[in-house]
């Protein structure tokens, strides 16, 4: 690349995402006419296909938005966080937060939360390949090393703790896009009502999930290293209730886990 052509470039990219800057120097039309109309529509082409990137990424939250609204802010979010990749499925990682600040979004914070989800649902999609654990292996473990061994995080689980009912709104408006009556499920709905949602990779399909806060306390020490003693004092803490059986279950089932590490010294 010549010394002033990255200079260029950036520029350019500015002129792109910026109605009220010039057309950029080296810009011009063949019969000579002022380039400014073609430069428009060729900046509104890359703000919509940018939006529409949006879109896909975040169906739930663009269908609670509602087309206006969820056009403009999407419109809005493209200009101002263009992509620093090429790889377009990282493309909104910002966008959750974005919509945490927009005054347009103040009186229904829980927005930002379907937004961090879905974001998360991606993320899971895309994750790196793995074993999952097999329940079967816990079983031959001795109790000794199960309790100093650290349950493997699959790469593909994500957890989010909300103080909405997240999981459960995102199962229903999936449900809703796909065509089924949720009306009368919608108002049933307690919005104070916090949730922890689990998402997970068990097989091709990301599976979301609203799950218990000592399940997700469990998982969370899990994923921040914890050893197995470690991870359930840490659910009883946070939850007396915490049901290890159960959890346990539902970790293995839905792929949580790929693998145990016994951590003993040899």
């Amino acid at each position: 690349m010549l010394p002033d052509e990255g200079h260029h470039h950036s520029a350019f990219a500015a002129a792109v995402l910026d109605p009220e800057r010039a057309v950029p120097e080296g810009v011009a039309r063949a019969n000579g006419r002022d380039p400014l109309e073609a430069f428009n529509v060729y900046r509104n082409n890359v703000v919509v296909s940018l939006a529409e990137a949006l879109k896909s990424a975040f169906p739930v939250t663009s269908q609670l938005l509602g087309e206006g609204l969820q056009r403009a802010l999407m419109a809005d979010f493209a200009r101002a966080h263009p992509p620093s990749s090429p790889i377009m499925s990282a493309y909104g990682a910002e966008f959750p937060h974005y919509l945490a600040d927009h005054p347009a979004t103040k009186a229904r914070p829980f927005l930002a939360d379907i937004a961090r989800l879905e974001r998360l649902k991606l993320d899971s999609y895309h994750a790196a390949d793995a074993p999952v654990l097999d329940g079967s292996v816990l079983g031959r473990v001795p109790p000794e090393a199960l309790a100093v061994g650290r349950l493997v995080p699959h790469p593909a689980m994500h957890l989010l703790s909300s103080a909405f009912p997240t999981a459960s709104i995102f199962g229903l408006e999936q449900a809703a896009i796909a065509g089924q009556d949720v009306d009368a499920a919608r108002s049933q709905i307690n919005m104070a009502t916090g949730e922890h949602a689990l998402v997970t990779r068990p097989l091709f399909d990301v599976v979301v999930q609203p799950i218990a806060l000592g399940a997700a306390s469990f998982l969370r020490a899990c994923g921040d290293g914890a050893d197995f003693t470690g991870a359930v004092d840490a659910a009883l803490e946070a939850d007396p209730a915490f049901d290890l059986q159960q959890t346990l279950a539902l970790a293995l089932s839905s792929g949580s886990f790929s693998g145990f590490d016994p951590q003993l010294e040899t």
